[in-house]
């Protein structure tokens, strides 16, 4: 799998059998995976890529010997409508009763990957702070470099690497309070502090450097 810095219209006719579209994360940044010499003979054509650390060629053909198996335990899965308002990442859409079938999650096995246009949806929706639930901020770091700066969107990771969990998620949620996301701190204290009183002399107002 290879980052390519350009579009999905420039990518595009270079495609065979051999190599897919993994993702579009941005208007100018997709993803291609299939055979490694395929790829990278596709990758050679443009100025700037960038070879991802991956186990397998995800969303390439790579992935259709483990179809079958893989529909078999999605269709002993019993699912349920999003109670939330959700937005694919197979068709950059709003979905609904679509991701209650085996169909659609074997598909996402294999199709591309779009996130640009889901931040796009999210965007005609009024959506402008983007909380990445997840193990790191990977997401987050594509969605800033997909998002018009004009549009005022803030993205947060709750999780990094190499920080304390409790550090990074109290991060995430300072930073989303900065940004006028209404945060419950009540409950988020509940279990670790409680409100102490402030003292009530005057501070001193004196400089600490002469």
């Amino acid at each position: 799998m290879i980052a390519v810095q350009t579009t999905e219209d420039e990518i595009t006719p270079h495609l065979t059998d051999r190599v897919s579209l993994a993702a579009v994360n941005g208007p100018t940044s997709v993803v291609i995976s299939g055979d490694e010499d395929a790829v990278a003979e596709i990758a050679a054509r443009f100025d700037k890529t960038k070879r991802l650390n991956v186990s397998h060629a995800f969303h390439s053909p790579h992935m259709d010997p483990m179809l079958e198996d893989f529909r078999a335990v999605a269709e002993s899965l019993t699912y349920h409508a999003p109670r939330i308002p959700l937005v694919s990442n197979l068709t950059g859409k709003p979905a609904d009763q679509e991701l209650t079938t085996a169909d659609y999650w074997v598909r996402h096995v294999r199709q591309t990957v779009r996130f640009h246009d889901g931040l796009r949806t999210l965007e005609t929706h009024g959506v402008t702070t983007h909380l990445e639930l997840g193990p790191g901020g990977t997401l987050t770091a594509l969605a800033q470099e997909a998002t018009d700066p004009d549009t005022h969107t803030t993205h947060h990771p709750t999780l990094r690497h190499h920080h304390p969990e409790p550090h990074a998620l109290t991060t995430a949620l300072a930073a989303l309070h900065v940004h006028g996301t209404p945060v419950n701190w009540h409950t988020y204290h509940h279990t670790t502090t409680h409100p102490v009183d402030l003292p009530t002399y005057a501070f001193q107002r004196q400089h600490y450097w002469p």
